[in-house]
């Protein structure tokens, strides 16, 4: 114990944060792997000898695409109920379940609640059973911080084993194949075997505050692996080791075709996309972490995670894989959910057969039937405050005017069912070439910029209130006057936040009026530097 202690100190003694004031260049992460809930995507090793199955850490950071379900991150399996999951609640609690004999030896449910689908939480488990303390046996850190608070709190007996390091098979993205379907983005994944580590994975930017990856330098033990993700030349090489002990991983139903299946991407903690944003969609399924689209009975829009900037060109792609019904386009942050989009004020839409309509009038211009396969460009260019398209490489339609919006969202959606689309910010190779002058949307080409500091909405009186964009994380929020408790009328999230009260007070039918604080400065708040928040 004192020995791991003092590697701990030593390795973070010498392994300051880096990035700032001189200090060098911040370490950066280059990739992440999309676990496709829709395609029963997950990562397998069974290692051929048990390691230490009482002391180990496990580190990943993690992207949520669906929320609201039962979800494995991380699984060993030895068959029947004998397991070990760290999973993701339909509560969006996280649980760490142990079962020796259809028996928990540990089960811990976090009281916080992990709702936040707009950028990356870092997650590590650090596990020594061996502790004198029983609460010591089991350390579970989010962003850099200590969880203390559990609504269920089962802690392993003294120097009990759990099923990580044992010689069955474990998994990544799932609990046993299609049992507890992750759906989201995982990078940057460590097992250290045999060490029950402080978190040193990360360090905070005396900037921004916030938790930012660190280069890991120690050793890993004998089943420890590290998935970086970053050869992408096949399958085999993308679940490569980089340990050094070549305990590699098998993947299974991802695919590194290049189009709409393509999951090896550009997406990271360093350099964070947009998704559709399942917080802000409205009678629409959200499938393959969040980039597709398929339409339902009656079926709306859902907006991206992130507004498109008020200055500079901006592009992406949505690729058809259903034409029917499908509409394509722009929405402000006023925009109403529940419409058609492109028939309501502040919405613009590129229909399926064959026209343009902004607040339900029909933009000029030549508009051609959408057919599956084709690839719709959308380009924004904040200065002009137009939207032009394209389909397959070339112009449609004509520039269409958005100076109204106050802040403009790539939204896609359908009317009715049988639409059907992916869509490609740029975490993904485009289908054509980047326009001159364009640039993809993400934190990388995000500026610390204005935030939005008070609005309205319109409530809905629904545990399941709106979603409102800051472009950034409020520090402190009212609402009619009255003060948000957060995770309780609302949670905080990376780019804003989200009503999660029907109490009048907070969350009427009708008109409701907001107003928020944000840290000075700017970067301390700004998206662009955020982690997905806890509530």
């Amino acid at each position: 114990m004192i020995r791991r202690l003092i590697a701990q100190i030593f390795q973070t003694s010498f392994m300051p944060f880096v990035g700032v004031g001189g200090m060098g260049q911040r370490y950066k992460i280059e990739k992440s792997l999309r676990i496709r809930g829709a395609a029963s995507a997950y990562l397998t090793r069974t290692p051929g000898t048990a390691g230490n199955r009482k002391v180990w850490t496990w580190s990943g950071w993690i992207k949520r695409g669906a929320i609201g379900s039962e979800q494995v991150i991380f699984a060993s399996r030895a068959g029947g109920n004998d397991l070990l999951d760290l999973r993701f609640t339909p509560a969006d609690r996280i649980r760490l379940l142990n079962f020796i004999s259809n028996s928990a030896s540990i089960d811990l449910t976090t009281s916080l609640a992990f709702r936040d689908p707009s950028s990356f939480y870092h997650i590590q488990l650090s596990v020594d059973t061996s502790a004198a303390v029983a609460s010591d046996r089991i350390r579970l850190y989010v962003n850099g911080t200590l969880v203390t608070g559990f609504t269920t709190s089962t802690y392993p007996s003294l120097n009990a084993d759990t099923w990580v390091n044992a010689a069955v098979p474990h998994n990544i993205g799932v609990e046993n194949p299609s049992v507890y379907q992750f759906d989201g983005y995982v990078s940057e994944i460590h097992l250290i075997d045999g060490q029950a580590l402080a978190p040193i994975f990360g360090g905070h930017n005396p900037e921004s505050g916030q938790w930012e990856p660190k280069k890991y330098v120690g050793t890993y033990g004998v089943n420890g692996f590290y998935l970086n993700f970053i050869d992408g030349t096949s399958l085999t090489t993308l679940g490569n080791d980089k340990s050094g002990n070549s305990n590699h991983w098998t993947l299974n139903n991802v695919s590194l075709t290049s189009g709409a299946t393509y999951d090896w991407m550009d997406d990271s903690p360093s350099n964070n996309f947009p998704t559709l944003n399942p917080l802000n969609a409205f009678n629409i399924s959200l499938l393959n972490a969040s980039l597709n689209v398929a339409g339902n009975t009656a079926s709306y829009f859902a907006r991206s995670t992130i507004a498109t900037p008020k200055s500079g060109k901006w592009y992406c792609e949505v690729q058809v894989v259903n034409a029917t019904n499908l509409i394509v386009g722009l929405a402000s942050e006023k925009a109403n959910n529940n419409s058609n989009l492109g028939q309501a004020a502040g919405e613009i839409g590129v229909y399926w057969n064959g026209q343009c309509l902004k607040t339900n009038v029909a933009q000029s211009g030549s508009w051609p039937a959408i057919s599956i396969g084709d690839i719709i460009g959308i380009a924004c260019d904040a200065d002009a405050k137009t939207v032009s398209f394209y389909r397959n490489g070339s112009s449609i339609g004509s520039a269409v005017s958005y100076s109204d919006f106050n802040d403009a969202f790539i939204a896609v959606g359908t009317y009715l069912s049988g639409g059907q689309a992916a869509i490609n910010f740029g975490q993904r190779p485009f289908s054509y070439s980047l326009l001159t002058g364009f640039k993809t949307l993400c934190t990388k080409n995000l500026k610390d910029d204005t935030f939005n500091v008070s609005g309205s909405f319109t409530g809905n009186a629904s545990a399941s209130g709106p979603f409102i964009w800051c472009n950034g994380t409020p520090e402190t929020l009212t609402i009619n006057g009255n003060a948000v408790t957060w995770g309780t009328h609302a949670d905080k999230l990376a780019n804003g936040f989200k009503l999660r009260t029907a109490n009048a007070g907070y969350n009427a039918a009708g008109t409701n009026n907001w107003s928020a604080t944000f840290l000075a400065p700017s970067r301390k708040s700004s998206f662009r530097n955020q982690r997905a928040k806890v509530n």
